[in-house]
């Protein structure tokens, strides 16, 4: 094989979605894994799926193409919101998708509509990362516009830490995503199904056992594909650091 190249060991990478779901599922969290940082390769997702992650998480539909192209026929969560060019291939190949936009929302129920049901969305809200989401201040009113947008299904609350403005989660910004999709629950009427609490880095806060009982679902990519958690970089327990090597020549 012509060098550079990535060497990929799914047998590794099923080890290390099998440590990290044994880890979140003792405590009701769902784990959904993302395969964002291999471009959607089908052979790495269906390791993560024998892993034992009940969904698949992608940023890019062409991903989401690849993926149904290779096989994966699993719930995928598209976790970032799509342009208004692509809303058809949103409600026609994502279970979930991740909103934080009116205007979209509207597209996506009227879509949805047309293809005679509803499409299941999770509202961003922004905890101080800067990087997607309501603010908190103006989510329970953002959320009961959402909530009566025909063919539009608000089934959770999410947020994103350690990606731009690099925060970690900590059991303050739990509680307050917790706080926070409770008080959508009263004002808009609607009961949750998931509350999203972010990515790799969660994972110190859940093992140390100081993450709120009503986070349910984390969005999973660098610890299984790298086997390790996003704050320090540390090697997670129970996983591997090997499970994808570049292979290139030294000059």
């Amino acid at each position: 094989m012509q060098l550079p190249y990535v060497e990929i060991d799914v047998l590794a990478i099923e080890q290390n979605a099998r440590a990290i779901v044994e880890l979140c599922s003792s405590a009701g969290i769902e784990v959904t894994g993302v395969t964002k940082g291999v471009f959607g390769h089908p052979e790495v997702a269906t390791a993560m799926l024998r892993g034992g992650v009940g969904s698949i998480g992608e940023s890019r539909l062409d991903n989401v193409a690849r993926l149904r192209a290779g096989g994966v026929d699993s719930p995928i969560m598209l976790i970032r919101p799509p342009s208004l060019a692509r809303i058809a291939e949103t409600v026609g190949e994502v279970a979930v998708s991740y909103q934080s936009d009116l205007t979209t929302l509207e597209r996506i129920g009227a879509e949805a509509v047309v293809a005679g049901g509803a499409h299941d969305v999770i509202l961003m809200v922004d905890l101080g990362e800067r990087r997607e989401g309501v603010l908190p201040d103006d989510l329970p009113r953002f959320a009961n516009e959402a909530a009566v947008i025909p063919g539009v299904r608000v089934v959770g609350i999410g947020t994103n830490l350690t990606c731009f403005a690099g925060l970690v989660p900590t059991p303050d910004n739990m509680s307050r995503l917790v706080e926070l999709a409770e008080r959508v629950e009263r004002c808009a009427g609607i009961e949750l199904a998931w509350i999203s609490a972010g990515s790799s880095s969660a994972l110190p806060l859940l093992a140390d056992g100081r993450m709120p009982e009503r986070v349910n679902h984390l969005r999973i990519g660098e610890a299984i594909l790298l086997g390790r958690e996003t704050v320090h970089h540390q090697p997670w327990p129970g996983a591997v650091q090997d499970a994808m090597l570049l292979r290139a020549e030294v000059v």
